[in-house]
């Protein structure tokens, strides 16, 4: 079984780059956070929310992993509410590769 990476909350992780997720029906996009990805899926954190079952695109700037792709396509598994502050909330999104 493989081991799950996760983003350290650091200037590596800060320099990644853009991470973009785009729900394949509507077209919206939203900037995200990779914080955690393994061989079956990834878990963001976004200012979007995402119905479970939606299918989403997903292009980094960069790979996430040495070796990596940079463009995905998934499905959202979870989306939670992780915060309500104001301006904006915040979600955790978990997605399965498809």
């Amino acid at each position: 079984m493989m081991e799950s990476y996760e983003r350290k909350k650091d200037k590596r992780s800060t320099q990644m780059g853009a991470t973009i997720l785009t729900e394949v029906t509507s077209g919206r996009q939203c900037c995200a956070t990779l914080n955690c990805i393994s061989c079956r899926s990834m878990y963001f954190e976004t200012n979007c929310d995402f119905k479970s079952g939606n299918k989403i695109d997903i292009q980094f700037s960069e790979p996430p992993l040495a070796g990596s792709l940079t463009n995905f396509s998934a499905t959202v598994y979870w989306c939670m509410l992780l915060s309500e502050d104001e301006p904006t909330k915040s979600y955790g999104i978990g997605v399965k590769y498809t």
